[in-house]
């Protein structure tokens, strides 16, 4: 209670208990007094009041400044926390640029690498196996000149220019394969299998018994030809060759079909081939037998992997060796046939 009202109050009080003791001019005068300040607290409440006013109009302006000055801010907020995201969102985009960048620059590394080790190997093995039979190709002329009598002589000098030439076209082979447009069209297994062993027969390179499990004729898939005979034969081969270095040599062809894949399995009795043999198993000129060039294995594998199938190493111990040739199976309708492009 304001202090002015109190003591208007208490005199009103006393002035109504002393109006039968006062006289008449006394209790006018002490109405007058109470009557000025009662009108002064009158005034002193108005002024509070405006005063009162004016301070609630400030505080109602000063509000609505801090509410206009917040929502400022909630907007300013929104507008950083927007491109804080954007910012955020071009950071991971250009971390996954740069990774993808440096992985493409190291598979491109990691490419030249193995393309030069090739092409040194590559270069090495040529000269090495070459030399050998031109070697004995100028010792037989040689000899032939001395004797005077060179007809004696012809077979050998042809033997040795077959040997040249088998090597030639199995270093070339490799190139073949990676340079090959794929053809695809409809080969029959049976017909093919028969194919490949009597070229590897009259070649000389199949000396033991070989036995076809499951080689239908009427079996019918849609692969390129050419790659799938340099794959299968080559798995033969390196098979006759290491199962030659068994009393009881013998090769046995099991073609297993399943609804997205032909699975061929070569099983012969060879040598074992050891844990770290396999690390380099299927390197270019790696030779885990003495009869082996180190080009067998290797081109199997690229053209297995061309054709988008695989040549894994099964198992190896001293009664038994299997290979796995697992190639996707087109079925005769599942694809376009691709027009055939030859190499130069």
């Amino acid at each position: 209670m304001h202090p002015n009202e109190e003591k208007v109050i208490t005199t009103a009080r006393h002035l109504m208990q002393q109006q039968e003791l006062l006289d008449a001019a006394s209790w006018h005068s002490a109405y007058s007094d109470l009557l000025q300040n009662y009108e002064t607290l009158v005034a002193e409440f108005n002024f509070i009041a405006k005063v009162s006013d004016r301070v609630y109009n400030k505080m109602q302006k000063v509000n609505e400044l801090l509410h206009d000055k917040k929502e400022k801010l909630e907007v300013a907020q929104q507008v950083i926390l927007k491109q804080n995201m954007e910012l955020s969102a071009v950071k991971t985009s250009l971390e996954r640029l740069v990774k993808e960048r440096t992985n493409e620059l190291q598979e491109a590394y990691n490419d030249i690498l193995a393309i030069n080790r090739e092409l040194d190997g590559f270069v090495y093995k040529a000269a090495h196996d070459l030399r050998g039979p031109i070697a004995r190709l100028i010792g037989l002329v040689n000899l032939a000149n001395l004797e005077g009598d060179s007809e004696q002589y012809l077979p050998l000098i042809k033997t040795c220019a077959a040997e040249m030439d088998d090597v030639l076209q199995r270093l070339l082979q490799t190139n073949i394969i990676k340079q090959h447009q794929l053809y695809y069209e409809e080969i029959a297994l049976g017909g093919t299998f028969e194919f490949i062993l009597d070229e590897l027969r009259a070649l000389g390179h199949l000396h033991c018994e070989v036995k076809c499990f499951a080689c239908q004729n009427k079996t019918l898939l849609l692969t390129d030809e050419l790659l799938f005979v340099i794959a299968v034969k080559n798995l033969i081969l390196i098979a006759a060759k290491h199962a030659q270095e068994s009393p009881k040599a013998k090769i046995a062809l099991h073609v297993m079909e399943t609804p997205n894949s032909l699975q061929i399995y070569v099983h012969y009795a060879g040598g074992i081939i050891t844990d770290a043999m396999r690390e380099h198993l299927f390197d270019l000129f790696f030779r885990f037998t003495p009869k082996s060039d180190g080009l067998e294995l290797y081109s199997s594998k690229l053209a297995a992997e061309k054709l988008g199938g695989e040549l894994t190493l099964v198992s190896s111990s001293a009664e038994e060796t299997i290979f796995g040739l697992i190639l996707p199976y087109n079925w005769p309708n599942a694809a376009r046939r691709v027009p055939r492009v030859d190499l130069p």
